[in-house]
């Protein structure tokens, strides 16, 4: 009964303060944004570098090296191929969408374009008010309505909003580069976490709803991996 009523009590908190939850909730994700990415790249490097390391695998073992020294080198360059690779798909990404980009802005902000934009919105704004009291109101006082309209925007707005737009950017490709940082430290130690993270699944949940887990993430993997 008493855990009921805590929980019906937090649930009367988070829902009495929804935006401050959400808030919170935005918060917390940007904070963790890196690791979140980390996990991202380090799922999606994965098969790259397991495949490497087999490739590697079949050439150390014509070596006369010791297995603990071959399975180090193999797993090293299996990561460097797995970065390799990723960084080369996201150069690939950008230069494809970026060129395309910048020339359909570049193609909206022509003289012309912007003249063409003009008339057409005057017209349109004219058009509201033709034939009335109000038009020749608006040719009497403010002349053209939509010059006023413009000479009513805070061009301070317009600057924060740029600024806020270009830090933004700035922090997501902030974020990118240390969670490939943190995908290359899940790559090193994966096996390691993945012990560490059935560890806390069993200990957190019963024994049914663990095993439950547990096979829904192998199916995942199998399946995505």
């Amino acid at each position: 009964a008493f855990l009921v009523i805590v929980a019906a009590g937090l649930f009367w908190l988070v829902f009495s303060n929804l935006r401050g939850f959400y808030d919170l909730i935005v918060e917390f994700l940007n904070i963790i944004a890196a690791l979140l990415y980390g996990c991202l790249f380090a799922y999606l490097m994965n098969p790259v570098m397991k495949v490497t390391q087999r490739i590697m695998d079949k050439l150390l073992a014509k070596r006369n090296l010791s297995d603990r020294m071959a399975a180090r080198i193999s797993k090293i360059t299996g990561i460097c191929a797995a970065v390799l690779v990723f960084c080369l798909a996201v150069y690939a990404l950008i230069a494809l969408i970026v060129p395309n980009l910048i020339a359909s802005i570049e193609e909206l902000l022509q003289p012309e374009k912007l003249e063409s934009y003009y008339a057409t919105i005057s017209k349109w704004f004219r058009g509201i008010f033709t034939n009335s009291d109000i038009q020749s109101f608006l040719e009497k006082t403010v002349g053209d309505p939509l010059e006023m309209v413009i000479g009513w925007l805070d061009y301070s707005v317009i600057v924060t909003s740029l600024t806020s737009s270009v830090y933004s950017v700035v922090m997501v490709i902030f974020n990118i580069l240390l969670g490939i940082v943190a995908a290359v430290y899940i790559l090193i130690f994966k096996e390691e976490l993945c012990a560490q993270a059935k560890k806390v699944t069993v200990a957190v949940f019963s024994r049914q709803h663990a095993d439950r887990l547990l096979e829904l993430a192998r199916r995942t993997n199998s399946i995505f991996g």
